[in-house]
């Protein structure tokens, strides 16, 4: 969505706003990633990874929702909701699903830890088609001097697909909360405190 955001700041809200500027999606989107990781996991101790894991689909496709919003005013706004609370909806709950799927197979946690993350991954694979049919059905190219979109079709287009793309996160998170359920165990003091200090490491990377 990064071409498509820039084009439509560009064009519309701030023509001021460089390309490198960019940047700061990515990278502050991993920073609260990281840190929400380690909050979600104490939170799961004190109240369950429901409470978590709902928390986390609402900041997520919340985030997706509110950028239709930003992205008409400023590219900071962007920023916050596209980069910021998308982290912290994906930190949040991310390594708290991971637990929970790996207590079922507990003989085989790498494999199920391993099929969470790839799926996870998967996911670009998904959403970077339904985008372009969204945005860009015609596959339009970009403009051979900025290298940025400037059809006015296809920038009208932009603040539209946020709802869709987040009407589409959200029911698949909803089916996704309801499936899931946690296989019930004896958790000592060792494993909780194992819990959260593997979800500080994971917060680093």
């Amino acid at each position: 969505m990064v071409p498509y955001i820039l084009s439509y700041i560009k064009a519309r809200v701030d023509p001021s706003v460089q390309s490198q500027s960019t940047v700061w999606l990515s990278a502050l989107a991993l920073a609260s990633q990281g840190l929400s990781m380690a909050l979600g996991g104490l939170v799961y101790q004190k109240a369950g990874f429901r409470v978590v894991v709902g928390l986390g689909c609402l900041l997520h496709s919340g985030s997706v929702f509110l950028t239709n919003i930003t992205i008409q005013r400023t590219y900071i706004g962007v920023i916050i909701t596209y980069s910021v609370l998308m982290g912290l909806g994906l930190g949040f709950a991310y390594s708290v699903v991971m637990g929970v799927a790996a207590k079922w197979f507990p003989k085989r946690r790498f494999l199920i830890v391993g099929l969470v993350v790839g799926g996870f991954g998967l996911g670009a694979l998904v959403f970077t088609p339904i985008q372009t049919a969204l945005i860009n059905p015609n596959n339009i190219p970009v403009n051979p001097k900025t290298k940025l979109f400037d059809d006015p079709e296809l920038l009208d287009r932009i603040p539209r697909a946020f709802l869709i793309l987040g009407g589409i996160l959200i029911s698949g998170q909803i089916v996704g909360f309801v499936l899931m359920s946690e296989k019930k165990q004896k958790v000592n003091k060792q494993s909780v405190d194992f819990f959260v200090v593997s979800n500080l490491v994971l917060s680093l990377f």
